[in-house]
């Protein structure tokens, strides 16, 4: 058996390195001791293991630049704005760091950003072999842009490529964006519990921390280039540049399973319907107890009758085209997708518990109306999100009606979704949403250069797609992107995979950014796990309960305790719950009933889906109330 631990460079943290799948029993046991507050001895036996290749990269050996980019030192006058402001940075690795951009004069719009791509710096990197590398990046953001205009965070966003530094706008290299979060409070001492946004950012305006934020990538043995070069990404801008002091590169290669230990399924795997979001199972529970208000499935049965979106008379409004730009600007179709896709699954669901066949003929009058009507999905990258948050309730709905509706003896021949109907939705999904083998692909191709947060959530469409079509490529090719990340490029990693997502303490990439979006990012890890398990695979397990360990660090700091970051963690939307957060129902239900395990991380989790996922004012993107019909619809016992 591999070692559970393994040494990098021993004056630094130990890091848990990945199992096999079938060792998952061990893992958890150690990660329940070590989660629950005991530590793991090492025995006096036990031997070192080899340190993995890490190497510095101090910002000012800079091999070329473009633009506004400055060589600093400790002690130095940064400029913050055009008015004669200015920070002072000292305690920089080398007395000496790199200074981007020049401030821009008028930040009354983010469409007066720095232009996209004009200041840039390379640096050449020698590593031993090709595989993945951890980017670290030690970094000033003084916070001095906190206005809004779309750019609440501050963000100061870099393209970053690899091997490509003359083209540094293109595709060609790019592993993501590189956002450089608000790094720090003004005063060292000041309590985590702070709410950085109070008195438009006081307590971080003018910082003058070193922080870090990382990224995952993929060298090739020798020489590489890695670029960065300032742009935002749709829809946002930057005012300013960051203060680079060093990055660190760091081979995490062996941290990540290899492909054989990825639990893909053989070509005649028989998938079980329904069993996407959840199991006849748990339906037939919710159904039985549908009319006892005291219990969870009964307030969930009582919910889901008096939203409007699960009316029987429930009229469609399908459009003909989809195009959503950053930030819903443009936004053709999307709103009228997202709730006629909650208004598909709920009168499944009213079918279902009611068995009445009204029910069941509005979600079908929904599934072909919008089969037969839209024709075009804009190229604007939106539209993979959109598909990824909402589409997942037409396919649920679409199990259904297909496995269980159509098979019941009690349903009518005439009523049924008809043969014909079924093969045009199955046809409309592959071309429209997954759009495999097209010339624009909205969800087969994932969006690893976004943060996290997208393919976490485009890997759960993948997978409710696959089970639903039966598409065994497809489902193996969100497992490989799950464990991964690098389904859409061989040579790329999407921030979305588990590893790259959640770090070895539970912190999340976008944990600097704001807990909306870590949650999102979470909700799309879970749903996969949760999909799977239902599937009979196993990915609650995977490099040993990392899922675990990062939805019990967002739980944990959303319930308002303090965590450790090494990012500094944002308090943007803390302690609200986005979309319900079935992250937490998910996970707590698993660690409940599933595998069962008492620590004090399912506890967090459990915690937050009593009080943040079960609070009233949890809804979903269709604007339905959900705190008690997610609660049961994920709640397997």
């Amino acid at each position: 058996m591999k070692a559970l631990f393994k040494n990098h460079i021993w004056e630094e943290k130990y890091v848990m390195k990945k199992l096999k799948s079938p060792q998952h029993l061990f893992a958890k046991t150690c990660l329940a001791l070590a989660l629950g507050g005991i530590s793991l001895a090492v025995t006096s036996n036990a031997q070192p293991v080899a340190a993995a290749f890490s190497q510095r990269i101090e910002a000012e050996t800079l091999s070329q630049h473009t633009g506004n980019v400055y060589i600093r030192h400790d002690g130095d006058k940064i400029p913050i704005d055009t008015k004669g402001n200015s920070i002072t940075l000292n305690n920089a690795s080398g007395h000496q760091f790199v200074d981007f951009s020049d401030p821009v004069a008028d930040t009354s719009s983010y469409l007066n950003t720095i232009p996209a791509g004009q200041d840039s710096a390379t640096w050449q990197v020698q590593v031993p072999k090709a595989g993945f590398y951890q980017l670290r990046f030690n970094y000033n953001n003084p916070a001095t842009e906190t206005k809004g205009n779309r750019n609440d965070r501050d963000e100061r966003n870099f393209r970053v490529m690899i091997n490509n530094s003359t083209d540094p706008l293109s595709d060609a290299g790019w592993a993501g964006w590189m956002i450089f979060n608000i790094s720090g409070y003004k005063d060292a001492n000041t309590p985590q519990s702070t709410v950085q946004s109070t008195d438009n950012y006081a307590a971080v305006r003018g910082n003058t921390k070193w922080n870090n934020n990382y990224m995952t990538v993929h060298l090739n043995a020798g020489t590489n280039t890695i670029t960065l070069a300032l742009q935002a990404p749709p829809g946002q801008a930057v005012f300013d540049g960051p203060n680079l002091d060093f990055f660190d590169v760091t081979d995490v290669s062996d941290q990540y399973a290899t492909n054989s230990e990825i639990p893909y399924v053989a070509k005649d795997f028989k998938f079980a319907h329904p069993g996407i979001s959840y199991t006849a199972k748990t339906l037939d529970r919710i159904r039985a107890n549908k009319d006892n208000t005291s219990t969870i499935d009964g307030k969930a049965y009582a919910q889901l009758k008096a939203s409007p979106l699960a009316a029987a008379d429930y009229q469609p409004d399908p459009q003909a085209l989809i195009d959503i730009g950053p930030y819903n600007n443009p936004n053709i179709g999307g709103d009228h997708l997202t709730k006629d896709s909650f208004a598909a699954s709920s009168n499944a669901l009213m079918w279902y518990f009611d068995r009445d066949s009204a029910h069941a003929k509005t979600a079908i009058n929904i599934l072909n109306a919008w089969t037969n009507t839209l024709t075009t999905v804009g190229h604007g990258n939106d539209a993979k999100l959109r598909f990824a948050l909402d589409f997942p309730e037409m396919l649920n709905a679409a199990e259904l009606l297909k496995n269980v509706y159509n098979t019941d003896p009690t349903t009518a021949d005439a009523d049924k979704w008809q043969p014909a109907d079924i093969a045009r939705f199955d046809a409309f999904v592959k071309s429209m949403m997954i759009a495999r083998g097209g010339t624009y692909s909205p969800t087969v191709d994932y969006y690893p250069q976004a943060n996290g947060g997208w393919d976490a959530l485009i890997g759960a469409f993948n997978m409710s797609a696959a089970v639903y079509l039966n598409d065994v490529d497809l489902y193996n090719a969100a497992l490989q992107q799950f464990y991964l990340g690098n389904a859409q490029n061989p040579n790329g990693v999407s921030e979305g995979a588990l590893l790259s997502y959640i770090y070895p303490t539970g912190e999340l990439q976008e944990t600097s950014r704001d807990q909306a979006h870590v949650q999102l990012g979470i909700n799309g890890l879970a749903l996969q796990a949760a999909i799977s398990w239902n599937q009979g695979i196993d990915l609650f397990s995977a490099y040993n309960s990392r899922l675990l360990a990062g939805v019990a660090y967002t739980a944990k700091y959303n319930l308002g305790e303090d965590v450790p970051s090494e990012t500094f963690a944002s308090d943007l939307s803390r302690g609200k719950a986005n979309d319900g957060t079935p992250a937490y129902e998910i996970v707590a239900n698993h660690y409940l009933t599933q595998q069962p395990m008492t620590t004090d991380a399912v506890q967090s989790v459990q915690q937050a889906a009593d009080t943040l996922s079960r609070a009233p004012i949890a809804t979903n993107e269709g604007g339905q109330h959900i705190n008690w019909l997610q609660a049961a619809l994920y709640t397997t016992d």
